[in-house]
């Protein structure tokens, strides 16, 4: 019965047209990972936040320190079924302009302190581990991690100045 799901999945990504279906809005610690994982058992080709900075780590520096236009987004992403993931959700209302029929599934936690100290206590791990600090002397993968943290960190400062109304909004 699975290769007959795979195939029948398989069929139907050959029909669909390439270009983005799905939006996911959501912040860190919201279950973009859960959902992103879900979009790809589905069959979807999905970019999550490790893909946008592999992939489009160029694009990114651009958009965020220079700003983005809707067809920027397109050409990132015409070949993309789904997306999560900052900075990619920080951008979800221009990314739909640029992908008009894609569906927005909006993530969040129930309350912004839940949110708030399941951030916190992620970011709490990652400080207390002496082996997750030696990533970036070690592993490639490492490096584009850190990489992503100082640029994320950027991108709230550049999403503060794009969007004065959602500077809370941007804090992680």
């Amino acid at each position: 019965m699975f290769s007959m799901i795979s195939m029948q999945r398989t069929d139907l990504k050959k029909q669909l047209p390439n270009k983005m279906k799905v939006i996911v809005a959501g912040f860190s610690k919201t279950g973009t990972n859960t959902m992103a994982t879900a979009l790809g058992i589905l069959g979807y080709s999905v970019y999550h936040w490790e893909d946008h900075f592999i992939h489009l780590e160029k694009e990114w520096l651009k958009i965020l320190n220079e700003g983005g236009r809707t067809e920027d987004f397109y050409h990132m992403y015409k070949n993309v079924d789904a997306a999560a993931g900052i900075p990619f959700s920080m951008f979800w209302e221009e990314i739909s302009e640029a992908f008009p029929e894609a569906k927005i599934i909006f993530l969040q936690r129930s309350s912004e302190d839940e949110w708030e100290e399941s951030a916190i206590n992620q970011l709490k791990k990652f400080n207390k581990d002496w082996k997750f600090r030696l990533l970036p002397i070690f592993s490639y993968t490492g490096y584009k991690f850190f990489n992503y943290l100082a640029v994320i960190k950027s991108a709230k400062r550049s999403f503060a100045n794009l969007r004065p109304e959602k500077r809370l909004e941007a804090v992680v």
